[in-house]
């Protein structure tokens, strides 16, 4: 069976204190949190960062068959730069055409 996980990248520390009080099915660690909160107006940076980190952590895990990204608010280029973190070859794959 497939396993798809989905990678929202944090907007900034309100989004990330959001998501993780009021919207059910996510939570997120105290390091998240922190680091969100330490990132202040750096937030969005800090968001794309912690989604590459974690893409780069799944691409790993042999009962993972994919990832599907889910930007925020409409925001696409931050989907672009996550993906950024893999190779030409893999992102190829990952956004065929």
């Amino acid at each position: 069976m497939p396993v798809l996980i989905g990678v929202l990248p944090l907007q900034g520390h309100k989004h990330a204190t959001f998501l993780h009080n009021e919207v059910p099915g996510i939570t997120l660690s105290e390091e998240a949190l922190e680091r969100m909160r330490k990132a202040g107006a750096q937030g969005r940076q800090e968001g794309v960062k912690m989604a590459q980190e974690l893409l780069l952590e799944l691409k790993e895990l042999p009962h993972v068959q994919g990832v599907y990204l889910m930007p925020s608010f409409g925001r696409y280029e931050l989907a672009c730069q996550v993906l950024e973190v893999l190779s030409p070859k893999e992102r190829e794959i990952a956004v065929p055409g």
